[in-house]
């Protein structure tokens, strides 16, 4: 079964790959280009948005009353 992306563009079971042009390669690269920009911009803002989690968390200092 040949599934087709968001442009038209066959995926990986393309039964010939003769039949794919340099316009249909470099609309791919940059739809790949594309997801991958966006995945590394997702990963910076969850890392940014824990890091100010732990920076607005109160440090909790152990209490000396504590029994060990």
């Amino acid at each position: 079964m040949d599934k087709q992306g968001p442009n038209g563009v066959s995926g990986t079971s393309t039964p010939n790959n003769k039949d794919i042009t340099p316009s249909d390669l470099a609309t791919i690269q940059a739809q790949w280009t594309k997801i991958h920009n966006d995945t590394v911009r997702q990963i910076e803002r969850v890392r940014e948005q824990e890091q100010n989690m732990r920076n607005s968390q109160p440090i909790s200092k152990p209490s000396s009353s504590s029994v060990n």
